[in-house]
């Protein structure tokens, strides 16, 4: 929720030293009430939600015992090759997850590969943390690595809730916090977290610019990622594009940062009258997150994307929709929509991890935690996504208990003839 203060904090702040004097109601032609609606509400939810969170006990069990080993680097296997196959196949590329064969539809490979590739990457290097053994540390290692440039191509704004969450994990992995009692490590890595960020930030701008440069949006999606990878260090290298690309990346945080705009206005649309959609956004993105084999006229349920009839309804022609769970809670039933939307997400989010933790072992349940804590970091975080998360998840639960149950059953047949030798 907070993502909303800090983008327009950003946004306020680079317009300020614009030519001109622009107030941000006037700069993106914005009413100046809604703009102050729509953040109190932003911040009065993040405010709540952390005064409750106070109630509860803490979701991070101790791990003082835990040492990652063969176990958890099957685990770690299976999610590579699920990305793997994924980025192979072209079900996950530019970003993040591709549409199959040009139509609407998302294929349950390239979703899942989405959901286990960023939980994956601080997994594995909260493994290598936690192992004793050089050959599991190099595997954990160069598997947070793999999956951590794989995420590049996918988004600024997963990369950079990585690398939030990869310091949760440090801070997790240390002994007694003694990474966050040290000020100067601290610092380092905030400073290291920020270079990376914009690096990553310049790169992925120019990957969005190399779609544009062969062709155009739609053309670039059909392009292979190699050929759209190329394109764009050749726009980073070549001087000619220096000063554009750093003007256009500008332009860009600018505006893309301030997502409270999409919210602002939909709280303008219900000034002109515009009433709730009555839960009709709540079916819609439930029914997206149901998988075709379950729901065979799906493409005739859903004839259309939720922003769509949204837009349509608050009377609101912008196509860059910033949804989250506040503006769809919004969209079906105004101010108390949002409120309750945000807590009974949260609510069934904390329910199922509570499920996890009482029958998972202790490193599937971290691995788990560390993907819904990603969905919740992300701004963009829609009902469809915390739907398909809760899918993805409850599905990596069930195959990874399997493994661990096939493991555990082949380990005693083993052991059964040894012992009758004995």
């Amino acid at each position: 929720m907070l993502a909303y203060a800090g983008g327009g904090l950003n946004t306020v702040l680079q317009i300020a030293f614009k030519p001109g004097r622009y107030g941000v109601s006037q700069y993106f032609g914005v009413q100046q009430d809604a703009l102050a609606i729509a953040l109190a509400v932003a911040c009065a939810t993040a405010a709540l939600l952390l005064a409750v969170s106070r109630l509860e006990k803490p979701l991070v069990p101790s791990a003082t015992a835990f040492v990652a080993g063969q176990r958890e680097a099957l685990s770690l296997g299976l999610i590579m090759a699920i990305v793997a196959y994924a980025f192979a196949s072209g079900q996950l590329g530019y970003k993040g997850i591709q549409l199959a064969g040009g139509s609407r539809s998302v294929s349950v490979v390239g979703s899942l590969a989405f959901t286990v590739n960023a939980a994956g990457a601080v997994f594995a290097l909260y493994c290598c943390l936690k192992s004793e053994t050089k050959s599991y540390k190099l595997f954990f290692g160069a598997s947070f690595l793999l999956l951590l440039i794989l995420l590049i191509p996918q988004g600024r704004r997963i990369f950079t809730y990585t690398l939030v969450l990869v310091l949760m994990a440090v801070n997790l992995a240390s002994d007694k916090n003694s990474f966050g009692r040290s000020k100067v490590k601290l610092i380092v890595a905030a400073v290291l977290g920020l270079a990376l960020v914009y690096l990553t930030f310049q790169f992925f701008f120019a990957l969005r610019l190399a779609t544009y440069s062969l062709g155009s949006a739609s053309i670039g999606e059909a392009v292979s990622l190699t050929e759209l990878i190329s394109k764009a260090y050749e726009l980073l290298v070549a001087p000619s594009w220096a000063e554009e690309l750093e003007y256009k990346l500008s332009e860009n945080i600018l505006e893309r940062t301030f997502i409270l705009r999409y919210f602002a206005e939909l709280i303008a649309g219900s000034f002109r009258g515009a009433n709730g959609l009555g839960g009709e956004v709540l079916v819609h993105s439930f029914l997206v997150s149901v998988p075709s084999l379950f729901l065979s006229d799906k493409s005739t349920l859903l004839s259309g994307e939720s922003e769509q009839f949204i837009l349509t309804h608050f009377s609101y022609t912008y196509v860059d929709s910033a949804s989250t769970i506040l503006t769809e809670g919004f969209a079906d039933f105004l101010l108390i929509g949002s409120f309750i939307y945000c807590f009974v997400t949260v609510a069934v989010l904390y329910i199922f991890l509570n499920i996890v933790r009482k029958s998972a072992y202790y490193s599937l349940y971290i691995f788990i935690l560390f993907g819904i804590l990603l969905s919740l970091f992300q701004a963009e975080t829609s009902l469809a996504g915390v739907f398909a998360s809760l899918r993805n998840w409850l599905l990596i639960f069930v195959c990874l208990k399997l493994i661990e149950w096939a493991r555990s059953a082949f380990s005693k047949s083993i052991e059964l003839p040894l012992r009758a030798g004995h």
